[in-house]
């Protein structure tokens, strides 16, 4: 016949219950360690928690730190290894974050090309602050009616270089690639 256990909880008495049953108690927080359990054989009452088996032991606290020659952590820090792009992986790079799209310039020839815009953004400065110029003048002159003559001309250059962008963006892109061949292995090209 199975053992009969008793407890006792704030001055209440309960049991009998069998051993499996003070074990399901205090998985269920029913019965706590200081409780205090008794069955025949034992001289007094008992702490619940100085039974043995009743709770569930505790996981055991993790090893201390071992010792690592070198660093001073366990377990050691994974190395940071960098990674350098090669010469010619840089100069790709770079060409490729500085060249020019033909559609920007083309969006900037549509919205601003009487400016020069699309010069600037291709790099002929010269032409560009020429266009500039010729146009804000040509502004100013409509006052006196000169402006409406000379608006023609920046009109008539814009609309040529509709035609010339292409070249312009490949002329760019193509100088842009020469100053990196100096950098650059000839497998890169």
């Amino acid at each position: 016949m199975a053992e009969e256990w008793f407890y006792s909880q704030n001055g209440q008495q309960g049991g009998p219950v069998d051993f499996g049953a003070l074990q399901r108690m205090a998985a269920a927080g029913q019965l706590h360690p200081s409780d205090l359990i008794w069955k025949q054989g034992m001289a007094n009452w008992a702490a619940a928690s100085s039974v043995g088996g009743i709770f569930a032991a505790p996981p055991p606290p993790p090893p201390p730190p071992l010792a690592y020659a070198g660093q001073g952590t366990y377990p050691p820090q994974a190395p940071v290894v960098v990674v350098r792009p090669t010469t010619d992986a840089l100069a790709m790079m770079t060409f490729e974050a500085n060249k020019k799209s033909m559609g920007v310039a083309y969006l900037l020839w549509f919205f601003l090309g009487g400016f020069g815009a699309h010069r600037f953004y291709l790099g002929r400065n010269g032409s560009a602050t020429a266009m500039l110029v010729i146009t804000l003048s040509s502004f100013v002159l409509m006052f006196v009616v000169i402006g409406l003559f000379t608006i023609w001309i920046t009109g008539i250059w814009a609309l040529v270089d509709a035609f010339l962008i292409p070249d312009m963006c490949r002329q760019f892109n193509n100088r842009l690639l020469s100053q990196m061949a100096g950098v650059m292995s000839p497998q890169a090209l």
